[in-house]
């Protein structure tokens, strides 16, 4: 999922003077965690350079850059912003509604901004739904990966590096597929993990390795993909 930052985001996350609050942390590692694409908007830029603490500007410019920008963003004209309702009265204005307009026009998916007044023409483009302060944002996440446990007699799941190779149940799959330890090993430093059943000795009885993928490809030939979440497994 593309996120789009507003500048009031971007900034507390990359002053390194401050404290960092809860709720800016745990959506950073959310978002890192899932694998979603935090973006900057070009004009955030002149944001920045309308501040007048020319150091804080400096590293506020410096520290920006590490963000991806959205690539060449669809802006408002004169005749958007007077359909829209959104004619801009100071330079501020004009940011907030160029900020807005991408996601108008679907260049991300959400935007997250503490500024009230843009969440309020939001509402009068109508897509309040996808403009999120930060602590709905968290929640957002929070919910769209929400794990249900299930318990399982005798299965445990465990990430692919606390299984032990050496164990006798693998002798079988490296008879029979070429670099079996080399793709065991990658995996496991790629984080993935795999239910496991043990006879009561603690040795392997049955393995299977997983992965959830989003909207994979399944056909070679015409691309065709399975949309929404899919477990994958190997087993």
């Amino acid at each position: 999922m593309r996120i789009l930052l507003d500048t009031n985001i971007i900034i507390p996350l990359e002053d390194s003077s401050r404290t960092l609050k809860e709720s800016f942390s745990e959506f950073v590692r959310l978002a890192n965690e899932y694998h979603h694409h935090l973006l900057a908007h070009p004009s955030s830029l002149d944001d920045i350079k309308r501040d007048r603490d020319k150091k804080r500007q400096k590293i506020s410019l410096s520290r920006i850059r590490k963000y991806s920008f959205l690539e060449n963003p669809p802006l408002p004209s004169p005749t958007d912003s007077s359909t829209l309702g959104i004619i801009p009265s100071t330079e501020n204005d004009r940011v907030d509604n160029d900020i807005l307009f991408g996601i108008y026009k679907n260049a991300a998916n959400i935007l997250v901004s503490e500024d009230r007044r843009l969440h309020k023409k939001a509402s009068r483009l109508g897509i309040k739904d996808r403009v999120f302060y930060l602590q709905q944002a968290v929640s957002f996440l929070h919910r769209l990966y929400r794990q249900i446990p299930v318990e399982l007699p005798n299965i445990l799941e465990l990430p692919l590096y606390q299984i032990e190779l050496t164990d006798q149940f693998f002798d079988s799959l490296r008879g029979d597929y070429s670099g079996f330890d080399k793709w065991f090993c990658d995996k496991a430093q790629d984080g993935r993990k795999a239910w496991v059943y043990q006879v009561q000795s603690g040795k392997l009885g049955a393995i299977c390795i997983h992965k959830i993928e989003d909207d994979p490809i399944v056909t070679s030939d015409d691309n065709r993909s399975i949309p929404g979440k899919v477990l994958k497994s190997t087993g």
